[in-house]
């Protein structure tokens, strides 16, 4: 299970930073332990933005958010935390 929905998170968001150029440098990982790089240096914002969503992840160096879902999280789940860890990149890279 972590290793399939690992590669299901890193490949919704390579699918992400295709359609929505300039906002993802790179998406890096093992397992479920996932580096997500960013374009622009506000990983701060992006962390504040899901935390506010009830979602927990962590900012390094400013410019990489890093997440380490359950062990036991479903595939339902996995979409969904790509969907929203996705709306929050966008939301904070289209703000000025």
């Amino acid at each position: 299970n972590v290793r399939a929905r690992g590669e299901e998170i890193r490949a919704g968001f390579a699918t992400f930073a295709i359609d929505a150029p300039g906002l993802i440098k790179d998406v890096r990982g093992r397992g479920l332990l996932i580096g997500i790089e960013l374009m622009h240096e506000r990983a701060d914002a992006v962390v504040a933005n899901l935390r506010e969503g009830g979602v927990l992840a962590n900012a390094i160096h400013n410019r990489v958010i890093r997440l380490a879902p359950p062990y036991i999280i479903t595939a339902d789940q996995a979409s969904e935390a790509v969907r929203v860890v996705a709306a929050a990149i966008k939301a904070v890279g289209a703000a000025p």
